[in-house]
Parts: structure tokens; sequence; C-alpha cells
């Protein structure tokens, strides 16, 4: 492990860039899950398929919630109520929220460095990480945040995940090629409570946790200033993460072709909607990603004001990436509501002149970002 420790300086945070925990950690509730039986067990299950790869997370149904009448059943038996009661029972399960995703990228960092069965304490990651405090022996944890941790370490504990590869993914060197397990995703072990509202354990990602680390896609490309935030605003960090995933493929092609089309990235709020989750404070937005809220009949209020906090977000997450620049650009629709909104903003000839901002955002207006990964005039004079 000391080769990995070496490629990153002192108070870097490596971050995942690969596939494989990207699309678990996308997993939602938008489409449903799917039913399948295992040695005679009811297992619900939510999986993405990617080239060469299955991954996704599954749950064994109790045959408590399966017995109808005094005899146990089978998925196809159950009326769609009793399907849906047990989905909502067990949907936690079956996909990562936002919080449960920046919780688990703090014992990513260090399971890089370290290694399975590494150690860490909840005053470490609520001081080194949360906080950025490299003396994070000094920060007192509150009560709350406490047991936040603790809460959000036994969800991710429940979750069981599986990985099944084909004979050609990937590069034969990474030695991730014919991979068939199920396990679970975080391990816990060997707990130490030490002073109020701390403790410190050894953890383990197992099978998953290697092929993470053989595979190699991780980086340092996202500041750790991402990890400074506040538990309501996990959906910040990981719009971050995901954009981090892009920046890092885009300054990699740089490299090896250094042209105009792999500096410039036009990026709109879809691009990232589909992969993160909203957070609602009501129950009925749990595990839900944002298109679905945004664009669903029974969406949320205030869509608008949503849909800037997250185009925030993204040019937050650029930014923290270490990219050049990102610039706004506005498009608009002229209906009615709009020439009568703006009619003092046409000259003469029916030109519009007007400086749009954020604030405009709405039904006729939209916005798209010109990021730039490297200064466009110094990439000029390379390239030409």
């Amino acid at each position: 492990m000391a080769k990995i420790r070496n490629r990153f300086t002192t108070g870097d945070i490596i971050t995942i860039h690969d596939n494989l925990l990207c699309d678990l950690y996308s997993l939602n509730r938008d489409g449903g899950f799917e039913w399948k039986e295992f040695n005679g067990d009811q297992y619900l299950i939510n999986q993405k398929q990617g080239r060469g790869y299955s991954i996704g997370l599954r749950v064994k149904v109790p045959d408590e919630l399966l017995i109808i009448d005094g005899a146990k059943c089978k998925f196809d038996d159950l009326d769609s109520d009793t399907v849906e009661e047990i989905e909502d029972k067990l949907s936690s399960r079956l996909y990562f929220s936002n919080i449960e995703i920046y919780v688990a990228n703090m014992l990513f960092d260090k399971f890089l460095r370290y290694g399975n069965n590494c150690n860490i304490s909840i005053q470490e990651m609520d001081g080194y990480y949360r906080k950025g405090k490299k003396d994070y022996r000094k920060v007192r944890v509150m009560k709350n945040v406490y047991d936040r941790y603790i809460e959000t370490l036994k969800l991710l504990v429940e979750k069981e995940l599986f990985l099944e590869t084909t004979a050609s993914f990937r590069n034969d060197k990474y030695g991730a090629r014919n991979i068939n397990f199920s396990h679970m995703f975080l391990s816990v072990f060997q707990i130490e409570q030490l002073e109020m509202n701390n403790m410190k354990f050894n953890y383990s990602f197992h099978n998953f946790g290697n092929v993470i680390k053989q595979c190699r896609r991780y980086s340092n490309t996202l500041s750790r200033y991402a990890f400074k935030i506040r538990f309501n605003q996990a959906m910040k960090y990981v719009t971050s993460f995901f954009i981090a995933r892009d920046v890092f493929i885009a300054k990699g092609n740089l490299i090896h072709n250094p042209s105009y089309k792999y500096n410039e990235m036009i990026i709109t709020s879809e691009c990232y909607e589909n992969d993160i989750k909203y957070d609602g404070r009501s129950n009925n937005n749990q595990g839900y990603s944002v298109s679905y809220k945004l664009n669903s009949f029974k969406g949320i209020p205030n869509k608008i004001r949503v849909r800037k906090m997250f185009i925030n977000y993204i040019i937050r997450g650029f930014y923290l990436c270490n990219i050049y620049s990102v610039e706004e650009q506005f498009t608009y629709d002229e209906t009615e509501e709009f020439v009568e909104k703006h009619e003092f903003d046409y000259d003469e000839n029916c030109n519009l002149n007007y400086t749009f901002s954020m604030d405009d955002l709405g039904k006729d207006v939209n916005v798209s970002l010109l990021v730039y990964i490297d200064d466009p005039d110094k990439f000029y004079d390379y390239v030409f």
C-alpha cells in the first residue's frame, strides 16, 4: 500500500471516479425495483449494467412479510398494495442517500491509503474531513452530530452489494475480470468507545474495495473543501463527487490528446439530475433523483428555486476541481409572458438588450455552462 499512499501529498483527499462506484451511488427509486429468487428466497434488486459488468444492491425479503393468510407467497402472488408496502419497508437498503455517500467517501479515502481493516474515529471523520482540521483531536463532536454519524454507519452496513464482470472487462492487468460476488458493502468491527460522543472502529470494504483499489480510478482532483458542508447540504457534496469524475476524465483526455474538444464541456443541470438524489424533508422524497422530483407530476413545490440551487452546486463543483473557468450561457423563449416582462428591454429594432443572471431562470429562460478545463488562450498557443 505504500505506493498508493505516496501518490498523494499529505492533506489531499482521494476521490474515486470508478464507474462501478458511481453506478452504485446513482441507484435510486425512480423506476422501482426488481424481484428475483435465489435458493428459494425472494430478493429485491436494484442494479445497473455497464460495458462488461453488472453491479447493484439487493436485500432478502423477510419471510414474515410474505405470509398471506398463513401461507408464504411468491412475488407473483402478491397484490400491488402488498408489493408497495414491502418495497417501502426495504427501500433504504437499495440506494445510497447523499449523507451515506458523503460518509462512505471519508472511509474510502483512508482505505485507499491504508487498506482493509484500517480504523477511524468519529472525531477524525468530523474534525479532519467535515471541518478540515489537521489537528482533529481538538475538535469536539456534538451529540446530534455523533448520532447522525452512527445512524449513517448503521445504514451503510445494512447494504449488500453484488458485482459480476465478464472476461473482457477492462485491461487484464487490473485483475477485475470474471468476478461474481456479493457481500455487505461495509463491515464495522473492533468498536471502541472513547470519550463522550466519540468512538473508534475498524472497517472493511471486502472484495469490492480491493477491486476499486486495483482498478486505480481515483485522484485528488476534488478539493478537500468539498467536504466542508453542513449535514443538510450533502447533496452539494455529492454533486461535486460526480463532477469530479467528468473532470478527471477530461483532464486525462487532454494529456493524451490536447485538442479543443477536450478542453471545453457544455453542461446543463440535466447532465447530473439523474445521478443525484434529491434531499427533501418529507419521507416521500427519499431515494428519488433530482430529475424525478423536478419532472414528475407529484413532484416538489418551488421547482425553479431547486433548479437554481442545483445549478449553483454544479458551478461550485467544477471550481472545486480546479478548472479554469465556468461561463453561464442563457437561452430564452419569447413567449407572450416573456415579452411582456421585458417590454422595456427591447430597442427600436426589436432586439433584446438585457443581461441575464441566475435570478432570471424560469419557464422561459434556461442556462447552460461552458466549462474550460484549462486556459483556452494558453491551450490555443500550445495546439497551434
